[in-house]
């Protein structure tokens, strides 16, 4: 095999090498950003269905059943 010379390798320039600092800024930003996508679709799904059951009628129920429980009449 042929000793590979440096002057015949591609030029390819490599990244500086992301400090300790760096890794875990962008690590606990993207930790950040996936639990307040999480809660996001959460809140949206928690919202839709409290609006489902509003529609159905059941509204009236369940402020029955929490006046019930306070001892409200």
């Amino acid at each position: 095999m042929a000793e590979l010379e440096k002057d015949k390798l591609p030029n390819v320039e490599s990244a500086p090498a992301e400090s300790v600092i760096d890794r875990s800024t962008r690590i606990s930003r993207q930790i950040v950003k996936d639990e307040a996508e999480e809660r996001e679709l959460k809140t949206a799904r928690l919202r839709n269905e409290r609006l489902e059951k509003e529609a159905d009628g059941s509204q009236s129920e369940s402020e029955a059943s929490s006046q019930a429980i306070r001892g409200k009449t």
